[in-house]
């Protein structure tokens, strides 16, 4: 990512884990405290919908879609890929002197 895209990121995933926070009744701390993964990963788990991906060729997509569902299936490749964009930082909380959210950029 770039500087600009990380932290494009980083406030769309704040905002999302708020409003989750909120829906769920919690405090951010308290929500965020809740994502055994952490929040970055609970934000792309729940924005990952590979199956909604798109191929130019049709043989390639059933070559892919085939493969995939050989291999785990969707649920199994989105997981896979929310957890590939995790912070490979030790330590979600980057914001120094605060308990709040702000992921790491690679």
């Amino acid at each position: 990512f770039s500087q600009a895209a990380w932290s494009l990121y980083r406030q769309e995933i704040i905002s999302w884990s708020e409003a989750e926070a909120r829906s769920e009744g919690f405090t951010l701390k308290q929500w965020e405290q809740r994502q055994s993964w952490g929040p970055e990963y609970a934000y792309y788990r729940r924005k990952l919908k590979c199956e909604n991906a798109s191929c130019s060729q049709d043989s390639d997509r059933q070559m892919i879609k085939k493969s995939i569902e050989e291999n785990g299936g969707w649920a199994r490749l989105n997981h896979r890929v929310a957890e590939f964009r995790r912070p490979h930082v030790a330590g979600l909380r980057a914001a120094a002197n605060t308990n709040t959210y702000a992921p790491q950029p690679r």
